[in-house]
């Protein structure tokens, strides 16, 4: 019975810790661009208050406001996709 629980306990461990590293190497990556870590952290948000209200895609925050900042020609969401920003932002 310990050893089921010790191999339960390390998977529970890695996929907790593989969340903080993630989050880690994106703060890490955008240290040096404060506006990228401000827009990272603000489409974060938006991402949770769309899954937390459910509002369907015509709707979401998220969307609209990359597509705000893809327009303005800011640095972030030309460099990451949105389906690849979505992902980061779900792997956290």
């Amino acid at each position: 019975m310990k050893k089921y629980f010790v191999v339960l306990l390390l998977l529970l461990i890695q996929p907790i810790y593989a969340k903080q590293n993630l989050f880690n190497q994106v703060v890490n990556k955008f240290k040096s661009d404060e506006q990228a870590l401000t827009q990272f952290r603000y489409l974060g948000q938006l991402h949770c208050l769309d899954n937390k209200f459910g509002l369907p895609e015509k709707y979401q925050l998220f969307n609209h406001e990359y597509l705000r900042l893809f327009n303005g020609l800011f640095a972030l969401p030309r460099l990451i996709t949105q389906e690849a920003l979505n992902k980061t932002i779900l792997a956290i």
